[in-house]
């Protein structure tokens, strides 16, 4: 039970930490603005839609339940205890597909919109 347990966590967690990085390296370059960090208002400059980045959350569930087949699915047993590296590779790869399919921009004001 404990290596389901275990295998459930890195298909959820592998995921988010690769979003993490392919957001960081490549969608913003290493350039991070730490004072609208901490705005949370719909004028700040991370402010998505509604309060939330609905392209991570696409590709955090798509990978996640790639990462759950992976870890159920008794084809895939051999991969099952790499879930946290496939989910790390599936989840930052869907969310540079889907960044780059429909960049988030930043506008004049300062707040992001689709473009």
């Amino acid at each position: 039970v404990i290596h389901y347990t275990l295998d459930v966590l890195a298909a959820c967690i592998g995921p988010l930490f690769g979003i993490l990085l392919v957001d960081y390296y490549l969608v913003k370059r290493q350039q991070i603005d730490v004072d609208a960090l901490f705005d949370d208002t719909p004028a700040g400059r991370y402010w998505y839609r509604n309060g939330f980045n609905w392209t991570a959350i696409k590709a955090l569930v798509a990978a996640g339940l790639i990462g759950l087949c992976f870890s159920f699915v008794p084809w895939f047993q051999p991969i099952a205890n790499f879930a946290w590296f496939t989910g790390c590779i599936l989840g930052g790869g869907f969310y540079y597909l889907l960044e780059q399919r429909s960049p988030a921009v930043f506008a004049a004001t300062g707040s992001r919109e689709a473009a």
